[in-house]
């Protein structure tokens, strides 16, 4: 039975547990589940703790590492008492003395606590130091009796005065999360898997949601049934992030691994025996993206590991890149320029042209397989357009088989 709480109820609920990102992260799945957004920590409209604004919850400032309460507190008062924040020179210059320093604003701008400013995070990341500089030289300036240009009062002037942002773009979304993760523990602006949902679909047999106790309760709280979606001794494939990889050697002197795995919807252990640690440790690295084959072992009724038997990469799983021509011309025209790109490119993933004029759609012979990978993608986006590019994910075959 699903329960829905009022999303001011949950926004407690998520300031209460604000330092144990764990629940942080359970509780905002949650949130997703009913419908409700969390979304990152905003400079103008967000407090120290979650809060709630147009039925949306807003990640709480005092969840960002490395930015203690005290200046949390300075940081929102000061907006309270003389208004939002309009860009980074009018923060540093508001708060350079009250505590806030280049680390601090470094993890507000990886947080996503500045994207209200008319700025994306990469030029602030990279303009940051240059502004705080800026404001620090000018706060001397006034201790030692001289007029600063904000002093002045005149607009135009003070705008003059603004530091340029350097003319670059954004980060990639993967890069972003990343900045995100390491600042706030958890993703909130998305997720590194999202590109992935075709690959887990065909591949994963279970997420970490299937691991989950639903227990279903009657009105005076007794507990009716309690089903798992998993059993103990079910052989499964997972698929996810290795948020870490810990190795042990034992008393025989082999080496063996604890992992833990986050996919979409949460976390779980998975364990390495010296068996299978040999011929899976290359992809045993944090941060990668990799499939789990591997048997379920429940300690007790809420607790379960995955004994791991093999591991895939997702860069191993077969994949296809699917290119869209308006028509047969069109095709023809670039068709040279294709075939250079396809032989400067060698690996097992096959390419499928598609014309939609004529609705006509084959698979380029075998001698056209490429590694499909992101600079292909993008030298392929950049001829024809995002729009009409796209990758599919075939169905994977582990190595050393199964069970």
């Amino acid at each position: 039975m699903k329960y829905y709480y009022p999303v001011e109820y949950m926004a407690a609920l998520l300031t209460s547990v604000m330092g144990e990102t764990t629940k942080v992260s359970d509780y905002i799945y949650e949130c997703r589940g009913m419908g409700v957004n969390v979304l990152p920590p905003d400079i103008n409209a967000g407090e120290s703790g979650f809060s709630v604004k147009d039925g949306n919850i807003i990640y709480g400032l005092s969840a960002i590492k490395g930015i203690g309460i005290n200046v949390i507190d300075r940081i929102v008062e000061e907006r309270e008492e003389n208004g939002p924040y309009l860009d980074m020179d009018d923060f540093a210059q508001r708060l350079y003395d009250k505590g806030v320093n280049k680390k601090i604003i470094e993890n507000l701008i990886k947080a996503g606590a500045f994207d209200s400013f008319d700025a994306n995070r990469n030029q602030m990341l990279i303009a940051f130091p240059m502004i705080f500089d800026n404001k620090s030289s000018e706060k001397k300036k006034t201790i030692a009796g001289q007029m600063s240009l904000f002093d002045l009062g005149d607009e135009e002037i003070k705008n003059s005065a603004k530091t340029p942002l350097p003319p670059v773009g954004e980060l990639d979304k993967e890069e972003l999360l990343a900045y995100e993760k390491e600042v706030l523990g958890i993703y909130v602006s998305g997720h590194p898997l999202e590109n992935y949902k075709s690959l887990l679909e065909k591949n994963a047999k279970n997420t970490t949601k299937d691991f989950i106790r639903e227990v279903v309760t009657d009105a005076e709280g007794n507990v009716i049934s309690s089903e798992c979606k998993v059993n103990d001794g079910d052989f499964t494939v997972v698929g996810g992030i290795l948020n870490s990889v810990k190795t042990k050697t034992t008393k025989n002197n082999t080496i063996m691994a604890f992992l833990d795995l986050e996919d979409l919807y949460g976390n779980i252990e998975v364990i390495v025996f010296p068996k299978s640690y040999m011929p899976n440790r290359q992809n045993l690295v944090e941060g990668e993206k990799v499939l789990i084959e591997g048997r379920i072992q429940f300690e007790d009724e809420d607790s379960a590991k995955i004994l791991a038997a093999n591991i895939m990469n997702f860069n191993e799983v077969p994949k296809k890149i699917w290119l869209r021509f308006k028509d047969n011309e069109h095709y023809n025209s670039v068709k040279e320029n294709m075939e250079e790109l396809l032989k400067s490119s060698d690996g097992k993933d096959r390419v499928v042209i598609y014309k939609e004029k004529e609705k006509e759609k084959f698979m380029l012979p075998v001698r056209y397989l490429v590694d499909v990978n992101k600079d292909l993608v993008e030298e392929f986006e950049a001829i024809l357009g995002k729009e009409n590019v796209a990758v599919t994910y075939e169905k994977a075959y582990f190595k050393h088989g199964s069970r």
